[in-house]
C-alpha cells in the first residue's frame, strides 16, 4: 500500500467487525487511479439488489476527538448501475474541499453497502463535558433526519 495515512474511522469499522459487531461491509478507496477494478469484487459478492453508498474518508475528517466521516461529501443510496458515477462524483467533491481547505493531499472515499432500516441514529460517546454520558439521537426517517434535527 502507497504512503497514505488511514482514517481512524476506517481501523474503527475493522475492530469492530473483528469483535462481531455487525457494521456494513465497507471499504476503503484510497486512489482514483486506480479505476473500477479496486471495488468491482466488493459490489460482486453482495446481493443483487444491494445498494451502496460512498462517503469521504479522508484523514483529518474524523479522529480520536471527532468523527466526520462523510461530512465533506455522501451519496445517496446507489444501485450497481449508478455506482460508478457516483464514486468519480465522489473524488470530484472531495477534491474541491480539500483544496478549499488549502490540504495538499488525495481524497479518500468509503463504499459502504447500504443498510437498509426502519431507524437512524447516531450515537456520541464519550460526550465531551459529561465524560460519564453518552447521547443518543434517533428517528424512523433514517440518520440524516437525525443530523438535520427531524
Amino acid at each position: 500500500m502507497s504512503s497514505i495515512r488511514l482514517p481512524h474511522k476506517y481501523h474503527y469499522l475493522q475492530q469492530a467487525a473483528a469483535a462481531g459487531i455487525r457494521i456494513p461491509r465497507s471499504l476503503l478507496l484510497v486512489s482514483e487511479q486506480a479505476g473500477e477494478s479496486t471495488w468491482q469484487g466488493f459490489v460482486a459478492a453482495a446481493s443483487r439488489t444491494a445498494r451502496f453508498i460512498v462517503r469521504s474518508a479522508n484523514p483529518g475528517e474524523d479522529g480520536h476527538q471527532h468523527s466526520r466521516a462523510g461530512h465533506f461529501w455522501s451519496s445517496p443510496p446507489t444501485g450497481r448501475a449508478g455506482l460508478a458515477a457516483q464514486i468519480g462524483r465522489g473524488w470530484a467533491e472531495n477534491r474541491v474541499r480539500l483544496q478549499a481547505l488549502g490540504r495538499m493531499q488525495e481524497p479518500c472515499l468509503l463504499l459502504q453497502e447500504y443498510v437498509e432500516h426502519e431507524l437512524g441514529g447516531v450515537l456520541f460517546t464519550p460526550w465531551s463535558f459529561f465524560p460519564d454520558y453518552a447521547a443518543l439521537e434517533f428517528s424512523d426517517q433514517g440518520a440524516a433526519a437525525v443530523v438535520q434535527g427531524l
